[in-house]
């Protein structure tokens, strides 16, 4: 496990000359009257259930994405420990490639400069090879919003992988408080896979989630533990037949963790994952004011680089022992239920990948596709792709101000043309059977 002093990575990563490592391309850092003004326009917005405040000023919601501690409650995430390093083999052909995007053709780097991307990061190998941060800086830390979610079911499995969870147990066995709600029964595994159940129907799912954020930002009287145990759900729903996309789930597993652990979920995020992974700065996590989890992240992108490696060959560099077992990767590329991606999810994965075919979801993934690359999207342009396969990480944070057009950036389509056209070379291990 290759690890170098936290000063000497920062010196290493962020300057030009220092230890061979490359200039970053990045942003220049924010003058104060900016600030100011991006502050204004944040605070003047209304706030909208769990995506911050509805700013349509691209560059002021970009800064809210940026400093979401300054806006909402949050709870640090420390990292500990010698910091992993992230060898440099910059590939500038990359760049170079073009794809095909719904504006037409054109180079990664003038998609990425084009659209309203933060940053953008492919680690192969273990290795940097692209890198670019047209609109925010290499050390800042992003919102991620629902990609946070891997964090949660990563943690969940190291659990599974210890025999201290069995996922076809309904949540009750670890979470004794729902053992008489409407959630008593509902298997680990399917809370896992979006497949809880516990909704109302299609047309009414937005007005739960808006509740639950609700909640979560002080603005409803229950905590979020009180209004997830009292939720009901149609008996006509039942579990394990459809994904039902929903934060809840989420934040059923992060309280199996808390009572598992008996710790809040800051501190097992980081003594579990974050102090284990070699992380470069502290992330931070947003809480409700009575200190309920928002299981929503903030962190820098080469930290989340990190995260994606775990799940590829090069987990080495940065975790002794592994984190994600073999058996928990096997887990996710070969024992998801496609039949559980229909309708309008279905759908909306094939349009993020040009019409090609997703296999399934699960644990948390978006989708999984038959070769085993993994995808996670969060809102308003975050995203992580990872391919066991190619030793593969690509990841990526954006700040769409057009809230209600959520599937413009469509990087991972990109990513998978790339992966396509054997930029990343060929797989170096069989697709999963």
């Amino acid at each position: 496990m290759k690890r170098s002093a936290p000063g000497a990575l920062l010196c290493a990563a962020l300057l030009a000359g220092c230890a061979g490592a490359p200039a970053v391309v990045q942003a220049p850092p924010t003058d104060l009257a900016t600030a100011q003004r991006d502050i204004a326009a944040i605070k003047a917005a209304p706030l909208k259930p769990g995506s911050g405040h509805d700013v349509r000023d691209a560059a002021a919601f970009r800064y809210e994405n940026l400093h979401a501690p300054m806006f909402t409650p949050s709870a640090r995430i420390a990292r500990g420990g010698p910091v992993s390093t992230l060898p440099f083999a910059l590939r500038p052909e990359i760049g170079r490639t073009p794809v095909q995007t719904r504006l037409g053709a054109m180079t990664v780097d003038r998609f990425v400069d084009a659209f309203p991307m933060d940053g953008v990061l492919m680690i192969q190998h273990g290795r940097v090879v692209y890198e670019r941060y047209p609109r925010m800086r290499a050390d800042d830390l992003h919102q991620l919003y629902s990609v946070s979610k891997l964090v949660i079911a990563l943690l969940v499995a190291e659990l599974v992988d210890a025999g201290r969870v069995e996922p076809q147990l309904g949540i009750e066995h670890y979470v004794p408080a729902l053992a008489d709600s409407d959630w008593a029964g509902v298997s680990v595994q399917n809370i896992l896979d979006m497949a809880s159940g516990m909704q109302k129907t299609g047309l009414e799912e937005e007005a739960w989630e808006a509740e639950f954020w609700a909640s979560a930002y002080g603005r409803l009287p229950p905590s979020p533990y009180a209004l997830i145990a009292a939720m009901r759900r149609d008996p006509a729903l039942p579990q394990g037949a459809d994904f039902e996309y929903a934060t809840r789930n989420t934040f059923v597993l992060a309280w199996l963790l808390e009572s598992v652990w008996r710790q809040p979920l800051a501190e097992i995020v980081s003594a579990r994952l974050w102090q284990r992974i070699g992380a470069d700065h502290d992330a931070y996590m947003g809480i409700s004011p009575s200190g309920a989890p928002h299981t929503e992240f903030s962190m820098t992108l080469r930290d989340l680089g990190r995260l994606g490696m775990l799940y590829t060959p090069s987990a080495a560099n940065i975790s002794v022992p592994a984190l994600v077992s073999k058996a928990t990767l096997r887990r996710m590329q070969r024992g998801g239920r496609p039949e559980l991606l229909r309708g309008i999810e279905h759908e909306q994965n094939a349009r993020g990948f040009d019409g090609e075919a997703v296999d399934h979801n699960g644990w948390q993934w978006d989708a999984v596709f038959a070769d085993g690359t993994l995808w996670k999207s969060g809102y308003a342009g975050q995203g992580l792709l990872v391919s066991p396969a190619h030793d593969l990480v690509i990841a990526f944070f954006s700040s769409w101000p057009a809230m209600d057009r959520q599937d413009y950036n469509r990087f991972q389509g990109v990513a998978r043309q790339l992966i396509r056209a054997g930029v990343f070379g060929a797989p170096d291990a069989p697709s999963p059977t």
